[in-house]
């Protein structure tokens, strides 16, 4: 027979399936504690030798008297890893330190085994790369590229002076593909940085400089030469010298520059000049929108009106009119007569004529407003008294009585007593009753028929009496109550006396008789009331 020895389990996980034999001296299915990695570290002063079973990381753990360690060959966490008989190298397991020298070659290497996501910020730089362990030999046809280089992964801080040169750069192998757009700025060239409008250019012996362009081909020879190709009929006013004007094509006048024929400006066309002149009959412009008063955003006011100024006769003389926006007034107006002082605008308000208008506020002026030739006199106060109106006036007033009739005639001639319930006179008019408002409002919160909630509650009968031999009765006609009732009796100094009190029916009437020593009693009787 075997001895089962349990230790250390607790009762709600209790199993016999691990246990020691004595007799055969033999520990079957054993199993040690199985812990967090939290829980193994909390274990409160272990004993040195004392396994644990690490089941956040799925490895045996023994305390060597100071630290818990993991145990065997699959210890060591951070480089190797041994599962399933496979022992692997964990990331960071290999470094510089543990290659021999030339131990990594390109035949090694798969291709596009190494990109920029693999490599650390800073791994490749100067100081790990010894001198001349990366030339063109060691490197495939494509194996650096923009693609495979992290941004500002290669930058001058990473690139020893004199490591770059010819001999190490294959034939081809810097192209426009290779290089990144805009990769390549001043602070990569040695040179400094020019001014605007400045280009690099070389002296043919490898030095590279920022220089001014010059343009030698304008000059007043070169000017006249290519102007007289324009216009070879007319080269004769096509010149550089003498005369200032410059004409292409045929013309009387003497303008500083004219063109006869059509003109197409491809680019923008700016004008600056005082007056700006266009004589044509057809103006078309593609722009929806004109912008009046600059093409700068304004910072101060100008107190100038914005707008078209244009020319009409009146049949006596040519005048100016104008439509736009009236400074002063903060308005746009329409203007005949106008006269124009430094582009501010003054005459009479001209009569406009619109199919429609959508305002959201109409101002009149003292004058009114004329509908149709008629003078409307009405001030805006008298208007106001039809606001709020839902139909014709005339006819809701047609349909009003002209005076009062019904039951409403005996209020129109005098008020009513105050305070008082409304009703109905003999005559069917209206009248004040008896009835105040003070004992109306006695009846608020009623829900149902008084009269029926008062029958439905206990009657009550309060009175005195006096005995006599003993003996007072009270009669049905007195209490109006019926059998059985609760009577209780006071003596004059209103406490409750005990005494005979009985309760007789004679052809249904209950009289009540209360025998006690002679005196005046007050007797109060409770029940339901008799019918």
């Amino acid at each position: 027979m075997a001895l089962k020895i349990v230790s250390g389990l607790d009762a709600t996980s209790l199993s016999l399936s691990s246990f020691l034999d004595l007799q055969k001296n033999e520990l079957r299915n054993a199993q040690i504690h199985n812990l967090t990695t939290t829980q193994i570290a909390g274990v409160g002063t272990p004993a040195t030798g004392q396994f644990a079973y690490d089941t956040t990381l799925n490895k045996l753990k023994v305390y060597n008297g100071a630290d818990w360690e993991l145990v065997g060959a699959a210890a060591d966490g951070t480089t190797l890893e041994l599962s399933s008989n496979t022992l692997s190298i964990k990331a960071l397991g290999v470094g510089t330190t543990h290659l021999a020298a030339g131990a990594v070659t390109t035949a090694k290497i798969g291709a596009a085994q190494v990109t920029g996501a693999k490599m650390a910020a800073l791994t490749i730089a100067t100081g790990n790369i010894a001198n001349l362990a990366v030339t063109s030999g060691k490197l495939a046809a494509g194996a650096v590229g923009t693609a495979k280089l992290a941004d500002d992964a290669v930058t001058t801080a990473k690139i020893a002076d004199d490591q770059i040169t010819a001999a190490l750069i294959a034939d081809d192998a810097v192209g426009a593909a290779a290089i990144a757009d805009n990769s390549i700025d001043v602070a990569r060239l040695n040179t400094s940085d020019g001014s605007a409008g400045q280009f690099l250019k070389t002296d043919g012996d490898g030095n590279i400089a920022f220089a001014t362009p010059v343009d030698t081909s304008v000059s007043s020879t070169n000017l006249t030469a290519t102007l007289a190709a324009l216009d070879t009929t007319h080269a004769e006013n096509v010149h550089g010298s003498g005369s200032t004007n410059i004409i292409i094509g045929s013309s009387t006048n003497t303008p500083n520059v004219q063109v006869t024929g059509d003109v197409i400006v491809d680019g923008n066309l700016m004008v600056s000049g005082t007056t700006t002149t266009v004589s044509s009959t057809t103006i078309s412009v593609t722009d929806p929108i004109i912008t009046l008063g600059g093409t700068a955003t304004l910072t101060a006011d100008d107190n100038k009106d914005r707008g078209i100024e244009f020319r009409y006769y009146d049949s006596s003389a040519s005048r100016l009119g104008f439509f736009g926006y009236d400074d002063s007034a903060r308005e746009f107006t329409a203007l005949v007569d106008v006269t124009n002082e430094q582009e501010v605008m003054a005459g009479t308000l001209a009569a406009v004529k619109f199919g429609a208008a959508d305002l959201t506020s109409l101002v009149l002026p003292a004058s009114g407003l004329n509908y149709e030739g008629t003078a409307v006199t009405a001030s805006g106060t008298e208007l106001n008294y039809v606001d709020g109106v839902t139909s014709s006036i005339q006819t809701q007033i047609n349909g009003k009585q002209a005076t009062i009739t019904g039951a409403a005639t005996t209020i129109t001639g005098s008020d009513l007593t105050a305070s008082r319930a409304l009703v109905s006179n003999s005559s069917g008019k209206v009248a004040v009753s008896a009835v105040t408002s003070t004992e109306l409002g006695y009846v608020d919160g009623v829900t149902s028929s008084i009269q029926t909630q008062l029958d439905s509650k206990p009657a009550a009968y309060a009175g005195e009496v006096t005995t006599s031999s003993g003996t007072a009765t009270i009669s049905k006609s007195d209490h109006g109550l019926v059998f059985p009732a609760n009577v209780q009796v006071y003596d004059e100094t209103k406490q409750l006396v005990l005494v005979d009190i009985r309760q007789t029916v004679t052809s249904g009437d209950m009289t009540i008789t209360i025998n006690a020593p002679d005196a005046t009693y007050t007797v109060i009787a409770v029940g339901a009331k008799a019918t």
